[in-house]
C-alpha cells in the first residue's frame, strides 16, 4: 500500500468512526485499529486527531469548491449551481452530515472556524455573482438569504432520507428564474 492509499484509508476510517460514534468518542487509537495500522504509522500522516478532522473538513470544502468552479466555468445558471451543491452533498452524505454536526459543537466549530469562514465567504461570493448577473440589485443580501436557505435545506436533507429536495429546488427555481424587476 502506498502513501496516498494509507492516507485515504485513515481519512475514510476516521470519517466513518466520527460519523458513527461522534468525534469526541472516537480516539486516535480506535482509528488506527480500524484502519489496520499502527498508531505510530497513523501519526506519520496526521499529528493529531484535530489535524485529521481538519483534513476531513478541508476535503469536503475542496470537493464542493471544485464542483462549483466547474459549474461556474460552464456558465450554468443558478439552478444548476444549486443542483451541483446538492449532488455533492448527496454523493458524500456522511461527510456532510458530520460537517453539519461539528458546527453544533462549539469547541470543534472554534477549531474549524477559519476553514468554515473562508468557505462561507466563497459560497456567498459565488451566489452573489450569479444573482447580480440575474439582475438582483441587492445581490449580497439576496446571496446571504439564499445561503441560509441552502444551509437549512442541507440540514433537513441530511437528517431526513425522505426530505423532498427536488420539490424544494423546484420552488427555488420558480423564485429565481423569474426575471427581477
Amino acid at each position: 500500500m502506498n502513501t496516498q492509499e494509507r492516507k485515504r484509508r485513515i481519512v475514510d476510517t476516521a470519517l466513518q468512526l466520527f460519523s458513527e460514534n461522534g468525534y469526541d468518542k472516537t480516539s486516535i487509537r480506535d482509528i488506527a485499529k480500524h484502519a489496520n495500522m499502527s498508531l505510530g504509522l497513523l501519526y506519520n500522516y496526521f499529528a493529531s486527531k484535530e489535524r485529521l478532522l481538519e483534513a476531513i473538513v478541508q476535503e469536503g470544502i475542496d470537493d464542493l469548491k471544485h464542483s462549483l468552479d466547474l459549474t461556474r466555468h460552464s456558465h450554468q445558471d443558478l439552478l444548476s449551481l444549486l443542483k451541483t451543491i446538492f449532488s455533492v452533498i448527496a454523493r458524500k452524505r456522511n461527510h456532510w452530515r458530520l460537517l453539519h454536526i461539528i458546527r453544533t459543537q462549539q469547541h470543534l466549530a472554534d477549531l474549524l472556524a477559519v476553514q468554515y469562514d473562508a468557505f462561507n465567504n466563497y459560497l456567498i461570493s459565488e451566489l452573489s455573482l450569479q444573482l447580480r448577473q440575474m439582475g438582483f440589485q441587492n445581490s449580497v443580501s439576496e446571496a446571504l438569504l439564499l445561503y441560509a436557505t441552502i444551509d437549512g435545506l442541507a440540514t433537513h436533507y441530511l437528517s431526513n432520507d425522505k426530505y423532498p429536495l427536488d420539490k424544494v429546488l423546484e420552488q427555488l427555481e420558480k423564485k429565481y428564474v423569474v426575471p427581477v424587476q
